[in-house]
């Protein structure tokens, strides 16, 4: 069992690597290289970017095993932050979990900003605002509610 520890380790540790540059890359890119034309959309944009970003490093700190039990689940963490304590897992996992439910919402929040531009009606940076405050943020600050407990 243990070499399928370490594997797993592995692989995770390459899987991580690999997303972070990638995420990196991606938020460099769209903050040189929006054009102004698309500067309402970039927002959006932007904020994908930065999700993903917390996303790939929450998951390379963690690096969770979920074991389904009945109608629970027990999580393993095989990353870095085990060697912290489990409120060192607990916090990037609940930022993993609530920053991918913030990206559905955000795909949501897109899809609605570009039916207002099919409609003929010009969105605003206020409503581009309200978009992904509105949509976009809560789940995953209902997500993260036991974090302030």
């Amino acid at each position: 069992m243990a070499s399928f520890d370490h594997i797993h380790i592995i692989i995770n540790s390459c899987v991580a690597i690999l997303s972070i540059s990638f995420a990196t890359l991606a938020v460099i890119i769209v903050m040189r290289h929006t054009p102004s034309s698309f500067s309402k959309f970039g927002i959006m944009i932007r904020m994908h970017a930065l999700v993903d970003l917390s996303i790939a490093l929450g998951s390379s700190t963690t690096m969770p095993r979920v074991f389904p039990i009945d109608w629970s689940a027990i999580a393993y963490f095989y990353g870095p932050c085990r060697f912290f304590g489990s409120t060192a897992c607990f916090i990037p996992y609940i930022l993993v979990v609530g920053g991918q439910a913030c990206t559905v919402f955000t795909l949501l929040a897109s899809f609605i900003f570009r039916l207002m531009v099919i409609r003929g009606r010009s969105p605003t940076t206020f409503d581009v605002c309200w978009l992904i405050c509105g949509i976009a943020l809560p789940p995953p600050v209902m997500v993260s509610n036991p974090i302030f407990r």
